[in-house]
This record gives structure tokens, sequence and C-alpha cells, in this order.
């Protein structure tokens, strides 16, 4: 809840002003970026409209689904595990910088991982009826209706089922992926009409790199995500994970070995089809299988379940405190408000304000709350803004990012107005 109103971060204010504040017709057919996690977007289109544009609201979604991860979460690892691990378990993605993170980012991220979740859980029954069928079809649609990146949790979660059930299952699968896939070409039926299929299969964002490139990331892959998910210890927990794959191999726990080579297969395939390697934040469902992993060895230490409890109270309050100052450091956006406040004051009526990523959507948010009358124009890189009539026209650039007033506006000179934290206000002279 702590991080539920910092300050907005640019991806999720770019979603927001380019595919949550428009008609719900083009929130499902806009595919001109990725951003669009459509199913997410709808979500928080219902929140805004019920709670107002706050960002409460905005993250309510995201965050609502972050929460639902806790005791779902628990009841993946009573099941692989047992019920006092799974308590550890617990209180490990509690804390996990990755999903503490994601909740209070009004982006799909923590939609895929559940729907990830729940395609183990119902996995994890021996049969399936018709219902069960029908909820994983549902489930995998409203995952892939959010991210396409989704294969590779439903990848790895269909390799599970058919390892966990082996010829039993073949059936199943089968009708699983032809629903899945029949659903979600309607669902993204939209997108193909007014997008065009180039925008789901050929942008810039899947361009498929060498091999090479692929192999590099997969060797970094693992001490990042240990990084990552730990909040900076990444080398004593990617030693720990090993532990943990070690006793999952040569130890008894048929499950685990089998979410473990579905993971590692699913991955692989998922690679060598795409030819892309996603951005980190897309592997945040592996947080379900590296926590279990890690907590494997557990199974062969006879401790009293107090014991777990007072482990697992430890573990969330120093936890809690290395996530809190993890996420700190690593967003130190600028103070967006502070900045909208300073420039009440000097803009008036006729003016224009131009700026560019990483300042530009979460700015217009904050001028917007501030009731600032301004007009805005946002430059993409490789162009300036329309030379429409100014009275003045005020440039905002981020120092970090090596930014000068003349990328963003021509003019014969620019005045230094006030400098913030990283960003620097010029106003253009004719």
């Amino acid at each position: 809840m702590f991080f539920i109103q910092r300050t907005f971060q640019y991806d999720e204010a770019f979603t927001f002003y380019s595919y949550v504040q428009t008609n719900p017709l083009l929130t499902i057919a806009n595919y001109s970026y990725p951003n669009n996690h459509i199913f997410h977007s709808l979500l928080v289109q219902i929140s805004t409209f019920l709670f107002g544009d706050n960002l409460i609201a905005i993250r309510l979604p995201a965050f609502i689904v972050g929460v639902l991860l806790l005791p779902l979460g628990y009841i993946f690892f009573k099941r692989v595990l047992n019920r006092n691990i799974a308590l550890l378990g617990l209180a490990i993605i509690s804390v996990a910088p990755p999903l503490v993170e994601y909740s209070v980012n009004a982006r799909g991220y923590t939609l895929i991982s559940c729907c990830f979740l729940l395609l183990l859980l119902f996995s994890l029954k021996k049969q399936s009826n018709r219902f069960d069928l029908l909820w994983m079809m549902i489930i995998a649609v409203i995952g892939f209706h959010t991210i396409p990146v989704f294969l590779y949790p439903f990848s790895i979660a269909m390799l599970w089922l058919w390892m966990n059930r082996e010829k039993k299952a073949l059936k199943d699968i089968l009708i699983i992926i032809s629903g899945t896939a029949l659903g979600s070409m309607i669902m993204y039926t939209p997108v193909l009409i007014y997008s065009g299929l180039n925008s789901l299969a050929g942008n810039s964002f899947i361009a498929p790199e060498s091999y090479s490139v692929i192999l590099k990331n997969l060797k970094s892959l693992p001490l990042n995500f240990s990084t990552w998910i730990s909040g900076g210890y990444g080398i004593p927990f990617l030693i720990l994970a090993l532990l943990g794959m070690t006793s999952v191999f040569f130890k008894s726990n048929k499950k685990l070995r089998a979410l473990l080579f579905s993971t590692l297969i699913g991955i692989l395939l998922i690679l060598l089809l795409t030819q892309k390697t996603p951005p980190t934040r897309v592997w945040i469902f592996l947080a379900f299988i590296w926590t279990p992993i890690l907590l494997a060895p557990l199974r062969f230490i006879k401790m009293h379940k107090v014991a777990f409890i007072v482990l697992s109270l430890l573990f969330s309050i120093v936890g809690m405190v290395n996530t809190f100052q993890y996420i700190k450091d690593k967003h130190l956006t600028p103070d967006f408000k502070r900045i909208s406040l300073a420039l009440k004051p000097l803009i008036k009526v006729g003016d224009q304000i131009i700026a560019k990523l990483p300042l530009d959507y979460p700015l217009e948010y904050y001028l917007n709350k501030n009731e600032v009358p301004f007009s805005f124009e946002h430059v993409h890189n490789g162009g300036y803004p329309s030379q429409k009539s100014f009275n003045n026209t005020f440039i905002l650039i981020h120092t970090e990012y090596n930014q000068h007033p003349k990328e963003l506006f021509e003019s014969s000179k620019y005045e230094l107005i006030k400098s913030f934290k990283d960003v620097e206000l010029y106003k253009a002279i004719p």
C-alpha cells in the first residue's frame, strides 16, 4: 500500500493517456505500441470510471491482482511442498521487489502472473472435467489478451500438465490449446482490423535477435533474475536456487522436477520460435517457480512449525525493509508534482510546454491535476512538434538522458528558467 501513490511512472502514464483515456472500442483495437495490455487497460477504464482518474484508481486492478497472488501462491506452494514451507514461500513473495513494484504499477504483469498461477493450480488436479477445461481456456485467453508474451507461461503450464498426467492429458491439452487459440483470435480481431497483423507480429519491439545475442541474454538471465527477485542479493540467492534444483533432481519430488523441466523446455522452445529475448519484467511469473525450487531443500530439514512461523516473520520484516530501499533507489523518478506546481505561476493560457520521454506523459498528468492552463506537445525521437502559434514555448529536458532544448524545439536562443533534480526548464527566445 505504501507505494500505491508513488510518482506516476512513464510506461503506466503513457498507457493511461494513449489507451485508457479513450473510447473502449479504440482500447481493444489500437495496438500502436505493445504498452497496451488490452484486458488490463479495460479494467483500468472501469476502475477510473467508478473512482476517478486518481493514482489509486488507475493502479487498482494491478494492485487487487497483486494481492490475490499471495493466497494463490501459498496454496500452490502448499500443494508442491508442504504447509510449513509454504508459509515461508508466502513471506518471500509478499516482499519480492518485482511483485511489490508491479502490484502498484498500472501494467498487466501481475495479471499474467495470476493467470499462470491459476493454470498451474488447475493442472494439479488428477483429472479435469469440462468446467475445468472451460475455466483454463478462459484464464488463458485473458492472459493472452493482456500481453501476447503470455505464450511463455502458457507453454510452461501446458508442458507441466502433460508431465503430470502424461498420456491422459493429451486430449485435455489439445482442447485447451484449441479453445485458447480460437478465443484469442476473437479477442484480437479488433486489433487485426484496426491496427493490422503487423502491429502484433511485426512491430519493432519483437524484431528477431541473432542467436549469439539470445545466448548471451540467457547466460545472464539466472543471475539477473535472482538479483531482481531478491532485491539486490543475486549471488547468494542464485546459489540457494542451484542447491534447490539439485535437491529437486536427486530427491523425489516429481511435481517440482516436472515443473523445472517444463520451465526450461518451455522457455527454450519459445525463444527458438520467436528469436527474441523479452524484457526482464516479463519473467515476473517465474517468481512462482523460483520460490518453491529455492525452498525445496527444506523438506529434508526437521523444523518445528513455530520455527517456520518465526523464520517467515523475520524474513518478511527484513525483506520489507530491503524491498522498500531497493524500489526507492531503483526508481529515482523526477518529482513531477513539484515540477508541475513550480510551472503553474509561469504558464498562461496560450503558452505551450514541450517534453519527450521520460518526462512528457507523467508531467502531463500532474499538470492536469494541478489545473495548469497549457497546451502540451509530445516529441518522439526523430522530429519537432507542430509549429503552431503560441505566446511562449517552455521546454523540459532530462539531464540524465543528455537531452538539449534544440532537440525538442528550434529557436535562436534558450533561457534556463528553473532547475530541478535531473530536469531543466527552458524558455524559447525568438
